[in-house]
């Protein structure tokens, strides 16, 4: 006799038997419920710990790749093989070297000279740390290019500079001053005779001669004259008649009567801002004279707490430091070292 097959074990239709509803209530936690798959989740699938482990060995070893990458790129950047010409690329009309014109790319050799007249403008690639655009009616001559250092002369005429490199990295010669650059974007302007100008637009620059040194930071410039070098640095956005009176102190320098009037002027046309000016002329005044720059200094940016008015004028070391840090606190100027972080001054080459 053929025993009767329930549906309810095929298709669960019709009456459920006893036995089979308690053996369903007994296996129902064994039941199986489907899951997507891990690509339909969109997650990967889970990994043994052997696998994790060198997952992070390979990412670790990818970064460390990299950081040798960048670090080898940055070595090769800031070393030049010494002696090697610098690349010139023509941007308007025919500039020269050594009397020969020349369009589209060319070669600057130590020694020899780039010209632009009315009608030209050049790129010089300053070895692999930045450019220089040359401007019209201009002369310069490459002195020296070595592994880190590198040097021109600028006989007249209009530079714009924008590096990124170690300081004095580079340095420019004039009649009356050099300049080194400290990692910034600059524009020099030199005439027959010795008179020259620099302004800054990003970092800081040097102006120094034979006897006299100055900073010049962003946003500010200064003016070199024959036989007197560098003056003092004030910012570009000063009244004309504190201007005026910084010209006629600085090419005074050996009339007492005109360089005090001078500073009467100075002082009372100073703002806020002018201190960093101020704390410059301060060094350059008659012991006299120093009492009356302090004291208009102190009321644009107080003398720090620890030190005295009797340490500044004294020319104190320690003094002078805190106050040089305090000036350049109120007026948020950045360090002349972090050159690093102004990459993006340098156009690219």
């Amino acid at each position: 006799m053929t025993e009767a097959i329930h549906p309810y074990l095929w298709d669960k239709s019709g009456a459920v038997d006893a036995d089979v509803e308690r053996l369903e209530s007994l296996m129902s936690g064994l039941r199986y419920h489907p899951q997507p798959l891990a690509w339909e989740r969109g997650i990967a699938q889970p990994k043994s710990r052997r696998f994790r482990v060198w997952r992070w060995t390979a990412v670790v070893a990818a970064a460390a790749m990299v950081l040798v990458a960048a670090a080898l790129s940055i070595q090769s950047r800031f070393t030049w093989r010494p002696g090697e010409p610098w690349r010139v690329s023509a941007l308007a009309g025919n500039p020269s070297i050594d009397k020969q014109a020349f369009s589209g790319a060319a070669r600057l050799p130590i020694g020899q000279v780039l010209e632009t007249d009315s009608q030209s403008r050049a790129r010089l690639h300053v070895a692999s740390l930045g450019i220089i655009d040359v401007e019209p009616g201009t002369r310069l001559r490459l002195v020296a290019t070595t592994a880190k250092r590198h040097g021109l002369a600028l006989d007249y005429g209009t530079i714009s500079a924008h590096m990124w490199a170690p300081p004095f990295s580079l340095s420019i010669e004039t009649e009356s001053a050099a300049v080194f650059d400290l990692g910034c974007a600059f524009t020099l302007h030199a005439e027959r005779g010795g008179y020259g100008t620099v302004h800054v637009t990003s970092g800081w620059i040097e102006f120094e001669s034979a006897d006299r040194r100055v900073l010049v930071p962003q946003g500010a410039e200064a003016v070199t004259r024959a036989g007197i070098g560098p003056g003092t640095p004030y910012f570009s956005d000063a009244t004309p008649e504190f201007k005026l009176a910084i010209a006629q102190f600085d090419s005074h320098p050996d009339d007492a009567g005109a360089r005090a009037a001078a500073v009467d002027r100075i002082l009372s046309t100073a703002r806020m801002r002018d201190a960093f000016t101020l704390l410059n002329l301060f060094h350059e005044v008659t012991p006299d004279a120093r009492p009356q720059v302090l004291d208009r200094m102190a009321a644009l940016v107080p003398i720090p707490s620890g030190f005295t008015r009797d340490d500044l004028l004294a020319m104190r070391q320690p003094a002078l430091a805190a106050y040089w840090g305090a000036v350049h606190a109120a007026l948020h100027l950045d360090n002349p070292k972090s050159w690093i972080m102004r990459w993006k001054d340098v156009l690219g080459d």
